[in-house]
């Protein structure tokens, strides 16, 4: 056992594992979240040239919110496993 270390101090592997989970989880729904909105932007750019792109920009938007969805939900549930929040405590910390 390296000098230093406690033998009987908790590991923080599985919360580094869960904080890593959560990170890809970030990652995926921020990538998805920046590139439909691109292709919103892009779509909404064609329709003001040519007004039949605006039944393609409504698809879309109805298409990816589902999935956005789902994934900022997924991101919320690993995030409240991190850092659960628990009832407020009402009363002012102590001078």
């Amino acid at each position: 056992m390296p000098p230093g270390t406690n033998p009987t101090a908790p590991t923080r592997w599985p919360e580094e594992a869960r904080v890593q989970d959560f990170v890809a989880s970030f990652r995926e729904t921020h990538h998805y979240l920046l590139n439909s909105v691109a292709i919103w932007t892009s779509q909404a750019e064609m329709a003001s040239r040519h007004p039949e792109f605006y039944e393609k920009l409504a698809k879309s938007v109805l298409e990816r919110a589902d999935k956005l969805t789902e994934l900022v939900r997924r991101t919320e549930v690993k995030l409240a496993a991190l850092a659960p929040s628990g009832p407020a405590d009402p009363s002012p910390p102590a001078p």
